[in-house]
């Protein structure tokens, strides 16, 4: 099953893909999730935090977008700092002191109408942008706020993460994890440790 990969800025995305992600994102979280989001009139999903500080990291087909997240430096303004952390106290001390060392990633987006075995490829290719961006850049990781039901699905497909803080936002519990490995290491456990359990540094230490 062909697919390619790519890493761009924003205004650096061919104009196929930079069309077709945006208004998967659309679909994804505003038609289907039902998220209060503000959409284009060209049916595109686009925030504040789409612009040159974030990079997008995108599986596609001959320029088809396929799926695809967006990663942000946690030295710029993000998400998680704008509107998540007080919510999640626990995580304050080891988002401090990694921060030249994490990103955020935010707005992972699988186009609608690929089939379950593309699903699968497609994350396969990327899980390997994911690691290979971490290895690049030198991340200690990245930083996500999931749904339970996501970070069970990361479980069943090997993804390691730690698994910082616990809250409930709007009724609905949420985690916030710092994803450390996307591509499936056998044998070897996904969830490393978690605030609860372990201290801070210790935790930067597994991290590391």
């Amino acid at each position: 099953m062909n697919m390619q990969t790519l890493i761009s800025t924003h205004r650096n995305l061919p104009q196929s893909l930079n069309n077709s992600v945006f208004v998967d994102r659309g679909r994804q979280f505003v038609d289907r999730m039902k998220w209060d989001l503000c959409v284009t009139p060209q049916g595109y999903e686009i925030d504040e935090y789409d612009d040159d500080d974030s990079t997008y990291l995108m599986v596609h087909r001959f320029g088809r977008h396929m799926g695809s997240c967006r990663v942000r430096p946690t030295t710029s303004n993000t998400m998680i700092t704008d509107h998540f952390l007080q919510y999640f106290p626990d995580a304050c001390d080891f988002l401090r002191m990694q921060k030249r060392r994490i990103y955020e990633l935010t707005r992972f987006c699988r186009a609608q109408d690929i089939s379950v075995e593309e699903s699968k490829v497609m994350l396969k290719h990327l899980a390997v942008l994911l690691d290979g961006y971490r290895d690049r850049n030198r991340l200690t990781g990245f930083v996500a706020v999931v749904f339970p039901k996501v970070a069970r699905f990361l479980d069943s497909i090997g993804v390691r993460y730690i698994l910082l803080s616990k809250s409930t936002m709007d009724g609905n519990p949420v985690y916030m994890i710092c994803i450390t490995h996307a591509v499936k290491v056998d044998d070897a456990p996904t969830r490393t440790a978690s605030v609860a359990t372990l201290p801070v540094r210790r935790l930067c230490e597994l991290a590391a």
